[in-house]
């Protein structure tokens, strides 16, 4: 499946990634921009793993992208990665009248790989730097899925040791973002006892160029929150989960 649409906009000719949501992309200025580690948290259910495979399929789906343009998209689950994955390609090409050889297509370009324990998480980036992105140098976007899951924890506070791996780990990832040049969305859970709180807590701001929250508000309602820096809440918009309006919108 493959990576999403590379536009210019905005802070010069400075690549930036759609997420074919536009109320998301209104939030963060026209997309996510090459080069960045970008945080995404929210509860379970709120639809982040289906956020971030419509962004990989979209693009190739519409036509949007080069053929040769790549994802890579880590998860804790590959099976059901790659049934939603399939799932949003099949709805957008019916929608687009695509043959299904597009849906195919779409999905031979992104690489999906699982892993569910620490130690092959906490050696990803050195992977990515030394064995896969300079063979791959078409790879536009690089999805990280629910990696709190792969650490086998749930609250991390008080753990230090624990802390100080992440903080390497997410600061390396900062690193093989801008080296490569390629937006790293790392998506994240919270925590049981504070809902709005990433289930790291917020000792990694600092590392993340941008950290969007998704959550559900009074009135159920998907909603999105950019935070630039720490209790920073840059801005507040409603954003709709449907492959058919976003589609529609294109």
């Amino acid at each position: 499946m493959s990576a999403p649409q590379i536009g210019t906009a905005g802070e010069g000719n400075r690549s930036r990634i759609k997420t074919y949501s536009p109320e998301v992309d209104d939030l963060l200025g026209g997309g996510f921009n090459a080069g960045e580690l970008v945080e995404i948290f929210g509860p379970p259910g709120i639809g982040k793993t289906s956020f971030c495979a419509r962004i990989c399929v979209l693009a190739q789906i519409q036509g949007l992208v080069p053929s040769d343009s790549k994802a890579l998209y880590v998860t804790d689950n590959s099976t059901s990665t790659v049934e939603t994955l399939r799932t949003i390609a099949t709805e957008a090409s019916k929608l687009d009248k695509g043959a299904p050889e597009i849906v195919d297509n779409a999905l031979d370009n992104i690489g999906v790989v699982s892993i569910q324990d620490a130690a092959p998480l906490l050696s990803l980036p050195l992977f990515l730097d030394q064995n896969y992105l300079p063979f791959h140098p078409q790879t536009k976007l690089i999805i990280l899925d629910n990696f709190s899951s792969s650490l086998h924890v749930r609250d991390a506070n008080g753990n230090n040791t624990l802390l100080s791996k992440i903080g390497r780990f997410l600061k390396q990832l900062s690193r093989i973002a801008s080296t490569y040049d390629v937006p790293v969305l790392a998506v994240n859970s919270v925590r049981e006892d504070v809902p709005s709180t990433p289930i790291f807590g917020d000792s990694f701001n600092h590392i993340f160029n941008r950290r969007i929250e998704f959550f559900f508000d009074s009135n159920g309602r998907r909603s999105a929150r950019l935070h630039r820096e720490k209790f920073s809440h840059a801005a507040l918009i409603e954003y709709p989960l449907s492959v058919s309006q976003t589609c529609r919108n294109k």
